[in-house]
């Protein structure tokens, strides 16, 4: 999956609130690092993590620039928090041999 399809497909199945969409994205035994440093690990965890988000919220990211290649993209993102404030962040996605993602680390700047 080259970046911009996976920018186009994670963050569309975002700003959905399309949890399956979201999931299928990832490998079974994926890992997402979140900005405070907390790790997920595997699809239940990561089923119960952005049903919460989607439960709590419908985010509103806007991705920006995308960079990488090989498998290993980085992508600079933009979101509307419910209060109206605006937070940027940047998500680096590493995929496995079948594409889908394997590893997702998150870093906000506040």
């Amino acid at each position: 999956m080259t970046g911009e399809e996976l920018k186009h497909h994670y963050f569309t199945a975002m700003r959905g609130a399309d949890l399956e969409g979201v999931l299928a994205l990832f490998a079974d035994d994926a890992v997402v690092i979140l900005p405070d440093g907390k790790e997920r690990a595997g699809k239940a965890a990561l089923t119960e993590m952005f049903g919460a988000i989607f439960s709590q919220s419908r985010p509103a990211p806007s991705p920006g620039t995308v960079i990488g290649g090989n498998g290993a993209w980085a992508v600079e993102v933009e979101t509307q928090l419910p209060d109206g404030r605006r937070r940027n962040t940047a998500n680096f996605f590493t995929l496995n041999v079948a594409g889908q993602i394997a590893r997702m680390h998150s870093y906000s700047r506040n």
